[in-house]
């Protein structure tokens, strides 16, 4: 269920959002910036 672990990756984020993002790598640095400025 790949529907299901992307939800799951997104409550993670929420919680920890660089740890996270680093451990994934969801997000390149660029989106990381654009998130911080929103």
């Amino acid at each position: 269920m790949p529907n299901q672990q992307l939800i799951f990756r997104g409550q993670r984020l929420h919680q920890n959002p660089d740890t996270e993002l680093e451990k994934f790598g969801l997000f390149n640095g660029n989106r990381i910036m654009l998130i911080g400025e929103k």
